[in-house]
């Protein structure tokens, strides 16, 4: 949970980007069950639009290292004009993608190994919005 500007309090924000419908339906649903509001996209343009509808009120985004028409990397560096404090847990079979390994290696993001378990997602989150608390 965390304290609007007017004192309220909501869950925690997830925006979760992956091309994969079978991935984002399942990941969705673990996200929820772990008491997170989510917001799912299929693409970096949806994920864009979703993240301004919020008024870039994001606590963490699960981001796919590979998307169609972008890339994890690319769109981290869009995320990041929308929604500056959201921290970025990026996503992938392979870690191969050299401008992934330099976010993460920064520390700028950190890395989430496909496939998941819902432990290692919980872990993931639960590190990602603490990060962003602070």
């Amino acid at each position: 949970m965390v304290s609007g500007a007017d004192g309220t309090r909501r869950r925690f924000r997830i925006l979760l980007v992956d091309d994969e419908r079978s991935v984002r339906t399942v990941s969705a649903e673990l996200i929820r069950t772990l008491g997170y509001e989510v917001l799912a996209a299929e693409s970096g343009q949806e994920a864009l639009e979703l993240c301004r509808q919020v008024g870039g009120r994001i606590d963490a985004v699960l981001l796919d290292v590979l998307l169609p028409g972008t890339s994890g990397p690319e769109l981290y560096e869009a995320l990041q004009a929308v929604a500056p404090s959201a921290r970025v847990v990026l996503c992938s079979g392979t870690h191969q993608d050299p401008d992934a390994q330099a976010l993460i290696a920064s520390g700028r993001a950190d890395f989430l190994e496909k496939p998941y378990t819902a432990v290692a997602l919980a872990e993931a989150l639960a590190e990602a919005v603490r990060w962003g608390e602070a």
